[in-house]
């Protein structure tokens, strides 16, 4: 896996928060070899029972990634998710000078509304422009294209070596190319030379050949000279050099229509663009969640240790719920005006702390000895959150500074 854990299990975990508090609602696990495509059914089957409620007017907002035939018909409401854009090449090549700009959480995006039918419903397409997305697609394009280069000069050092087994036809040598070029639009823009060779040869049917060799092989001599008599007359191109080059022209047309590009799709008609892709971009606190469960420091969910399924669920679920109670309480604090990270409170919180104090009361004649208990010496923003604290728990303010 990712992490190089060989020795451990691999799992996955399917969330679902709302878009109000952004903590873990409802949580699913299931194994790691499993794509989302296949989770997809199970999880929802699995909230039905946990909700056990109408979910018709619920608005359901996932990832692209879960996307099926026989998975759009299992949602019980709405939703709201993204598209592969060569699911929908028509819309691709529209004018850019088309899209409007719309304000979306206090940002600007360039979007494109218009209407499609897919999975037997009518549908509002949102096609959106990112600068961000257009950076890692030019990115990606340039690492794909080192790829390619690097794989061409190996495949011309084979093709130099005369004692290389490989078929140096013009055919085959394509399909050695053809996966390199399928990456990043490269086949568009990518101009490919062939230094070729012809040669005229004579082949031999497949059975003759398989006869031939057989004969040769128990008189222990050499396979016969072809001839005309043996097999026909061919022309094959033979190719002794590939030489491969980025046209400037053809790559600024391939990232005009294809880059920084994302489709979302809904069934929610009515709803404006900008509620649309509102909707679409909170789906970020489902990865902040997740960024959350890697932290080693805080509620982290990796490595698991575990091996039996309970197990493994029973330390997700752990984990998920100390998450869940560590939000919640910095929301509530968020709400008083404390601005405050959710790593720095909980970096913060271990420093506030109680301690045993033995104070002399009296004079040095009639003196004795009280102990009492007494809040550390605290930072300014230590302090903040313990007056936070006091706030949203009054039980706490016994305690003296």
């Amino acid at each position: 896996n990712k992490q190089g854990r060989n020795d451990l299990r691999q799992y996955s975990v399917a969330l679902m928060t709302n878009r109000k508090w952004k903590i873990p609602l409802h949580s699913f696990v299931y194994e790691g070899n499993h794509n989302d495509k296949t989770a997809f059914k199970e999880y929802f089957e699995h909230l039905r029972k946990r909700v056990n409620k109408d979910l018709s007017g619920m608005t359901f907002v996932f990832d692209g990634g879960s996307i099926s035939e026989d998975n759009m018909k299992i949602i019980p409401g709405h939703f709201i998710t993204k598209l592969s854009l060569h699911q929908a090449k028509s819309l691709v090549r529209i004018d850019r000078e088309l899209y409007r700009s719309i304000a979306v959480h206090e940002r600007t995006v360039c979007a494109y509304r218009t209407r499609i039918n897919r999975y037997g419903k009518p549908l509002v397409a949102v096609l959106t422009l990112s600068e961000e997305l257009q950076q890692g697609f030019e990115l990606q394009m340039k690492k794909d294209f080192d790829t390619l280069s690097k794989g061409i000069d190996e495949l011309n050092q084979q093709l130099a070596n005369p004692k290389a087994h490989i078929s140096k036809e013009l055919c085959d040598v394509m399909k050695r190319i053809q996966p390199y070029l399928s990456k990043s639009h490269l086949q568009e823009c990518v101009v490919v030379h062939y230094q070729i060779n012809q040669q005229e040869i004579y082949e031999q049917e497949e059975k003759n050949k398989r006869k031939t060799q057989k004969k040769a092989d128990k008189k222990g001599e050499k396979l016969p000279d072809m001839n005309t008599a043996q097999g026909k007359r061919k022309t094959v191109y033979l190719v002794s050099t590939v030489t491969v080059s980025l046209d400037p022209d053809l790559q600024a047309k391939v990232t005009s229509i294809y880059s920084g590009k994302q489709l979302i799709i809904s069934d929610r008609t009515k709803r404006r663009t900008s509620e649309l892709l509102e909707a679409y971009t909170d789906q970020e606190c489902i990865e902040r969640i997740f960024r959350d469960t890697k932290n080693r420091h805080h509620c982290s969910m990796q490595a698991v240790y575990h091996w039996k399924d309970d197990k493994i669920r029973v330390h997700t679920r752990i984990c998920l719920l100390s998450l869940t109670l560590a939000r919640c309480l910095h929301v509530k604090l968020k709400e008083m005006g404390i601005n405050v990270s959710l790593e720095s409170m909980l970096d913060q919180l271990p420093n506030i702390y109680t301690a045993l104090c033995t104070l002399i009361v009296g004079t040095s004649d009639k003196s004795k000895y009280v102990v009492k208990e007494k809040i550390v010496e605290m930072t300014d923003s230590e302090a903040e959150l313990w007056e936070g604290l006091c706030k949203l728990f009054p039980q706490l303010r016994k305690y003296e500074i």
